[in-house]
């Protein structure tokens, strides 16, 4: 009777055991959410010494913050930032700009957006803008092509 016993014991403790493993419990089917989503746009307010960057991002439904960095090096291997931008948690296209100050008469500059959440950090694509010369117009490049490439 006693053998009886621990048999019924065991039994119950595999079937436990087993209940608790194979029911899963770990969320299995469920994806992350993708990371932002990052677009640089067209520089707007180009001036002598200061240029409004623009960008477009997408939290896809996390919380995101976005900033832009600039610099005059083709790569932005060691480029300057703006301030984070809080963005929000949505899942539509939010426009995002910052404005740079101090700039070089007719230098060429180079800038994307950045955006960032639980998922990721997405980079949009490089762009440039040139300020203006004295006495001449500002000269934007919206190509979106590898500065390699032009």
């Amino acid at each position: 009777m006693q053998i009886r016993r621990k048999t019924g014991f065991f039994a119950l403790f595999l079937i436990t055991a087993f209940s608790l493993f194979a029911c899963g419990g770990g969320g299995g089917g469920d994806n992350p959410p993708p990371p932002p989503t990052s677009t640089t746009v067209a520089t707007t307010g180009i001036s002598l010494h200061t240029a409004t960057l623009n960008g477009i991002v997408n939290p896809n439904a996390q919380a995101t913050n976005a900033w832009f960095e600039w610099g005059t090096d083709s790569t932005l291997s060691t480029p300057t930032l703006t301030p984070a931008q809080a963005i929000g948690a949505g899942s539509a296209d939010n426009s995002v700009s910052a404005s740079i100050t101090g700039l070089t008469l007719g230098t060429t500059y180079y800038y994307r957006v950045v955006a960032t959440n639980a998922s990721g950090t997405q980079k949009g694509a490089i762009a440039r803008f040139t300020t203006a010369s004295p006495n001449s117009p500002p000269s934007p490049c919206r190509s979106t092509l590898p500065v390699w490439r032009r």
